[in-house]
């Protein structure tokens, strides 16, 4: 029970400039969380919208260590049946620890990307829509897809939409943001600008079974599954004109079981992740057994540009998923293991519509080789869409 004495302090009474000032110096968004739910004047303090909070915001996703998002149930929280509330809760890889934060997000909803904070997810006329989980903001939904092949005639749309991803906040930039999806069995690549009304298409003749897309130096490059690289160096949403440059062909004798990942490194270098899989039983469960780094050459000793094996990312730790690929330097946060990789499930097999489960996840250390876990799934969840990361971003109103 809180204490109510007289001589107690009244927080729900702090000037609002005290609380403006508290909130400037939170960096981690878990400090921020619990700041939010202390009572409704400090509350309206952390959401409260002005030029300043922008600011705040901006440091704060650039500050921030990605926390994973998982499926959980609260025991204490039972239905007429005896079950556990069914939720999305964010665990922080490192305090190695599970926060009852509660998302608002439809418990078994598959996100198809994570940019800046937002997730993306699919709708059953194959629209997109961006939510911002700890925020107060509108969701944004984005047009339907018009020419999306499906796995199978009996796979959830979800699933036909293989990964979203931002070039900026909404939020942030809510009139020069751009989307970039990669869909349908052929992994075909669409783009939408933040005022178009319909995507704009690159056909199966330009660029088909892409990998990954990032935003690298304000323009989105696509990785193919041969590693072949393309730069979209301009779309429009009005005529829907396409302007492309392929940098490197695909390499056709690569094998097919593997992805390629986008990463722009904390010194600005353009990284392609190799990783590679394996068969590991009877059903076509794959697990990730290697991963190769790449960096992009430029060389003026080298005819064209081209794809350089590295052995060390340094003090960098990447993340990978169904999430927008990234790094950050571990230096910054402790308990983040420096030279790693840290990936989530994203290899979409569908089996009686539902997919096989988040079974392949973990930590790849660059310098022994050796894989580690980062977080434990309960087996129950097998029939979830998997974890994925995301970068919290704090309050907004």
């Amino acid at each position: 029970m809180a204490d109510t004495s007289p001589d107690s302090p009244d927080w729900a009474s702090l000037p609002a400039h005290l609380l403006d000032t508290i909130g400037e110096k939170l960096i981690d968004l878990s400090d921020f969380i619990r700041f939010s739910v202390v009572c409704k004047p400090w509350l309206y303090a952390a959401t409260i919208d002005n030029q300043l909070k922008q600011q705040h915001r901006a440091l704060l996703a650039r500050k921030q260590i990605p926390m994973l998002m998982v499926p959980s149930s609260d025991p204490k929280d039972n239905n007429s049946d005896g079950e556990g509330q069914e939720k999305r809760s964010l665990y922080s890889l490192t305090r190695c620890k599970l926060y009852d934060f509660q998302l608002s997000l439809s418990y078994r909803k598959r996100c198809c990307g994570s940019s800046h904070g937002w997730l993306a997810t699919v709708e059953d006329n194959y629209a997109i829509t961006l939510i911002n989980p700890f925020s107060g903001v509108s969701p944004i939904t984005l047009p339907p897809l018009m020419q999306v092949d499906s796995y199978t005639d009996f796979s959830e749309m979800e699933y036909d939409i293989v990964k979203v991803v931002l070039s900026a906040d909404p939020y942030m930039a809510p009139d020069s943001y751009q989307v970039a999806a990669i869909y349908s069995i052929f992994s075909l690549v669409a783009l939408i600008k933040s005022d178009d009304a319909a995507w704009t298409y690159i056909s199966k003749e330009q660029l088909s079974l892409a990998s990954d897309v990032i935003c690298y130096e304000s323009q989105f490059h696509v990785i193919d599954e041969w590693c072949g690289l393309t730069k979209i160096k301009s779309f429009s949403g009005i005529d829907h004109s396409i302007e492309l440059e392929a940098i490197i062909k695909p390499d056709l004798t690569l094998p097919t079981i593997q992805s390629s990942y986008l990463v722009e490194s904390s010194t600005g270098e353009l990284l392609n992740v190799v990783r590679y899989l394996e068969q590991k039983d009877e059903i076509d469960q794959y697990v990730t057994w290697y991963f190769k780094v790449y960096k992009l050459s430029n060389s003026s000793e080298q005819p064209h540009p081209t794809w350089v094996e590295i052995e060390s990312i340094g003090g960098d730790a990447l993340f990978l998923g169904d999430n927008y690929s990234f790094s950050l330097l571990a230096s910054q946060f402790p308990g983040c293991w420096p030279n790693s990789i840290y990936f989530t499930d994203d290899f979409i097999i569908v089996q009686h519509i539902k997919p096989l489960g988040p079974r392949d996840m973990g930590i790849f250390n660059l310098v022994d080789k050796s894989f580690r876990m980062h977080y434990t799934h309960d087996p129950s969840h097998n029939g979830m869409p998997p974890p994925i990361w995301i970068v919290p971003t704090p309050l907004a109103k």
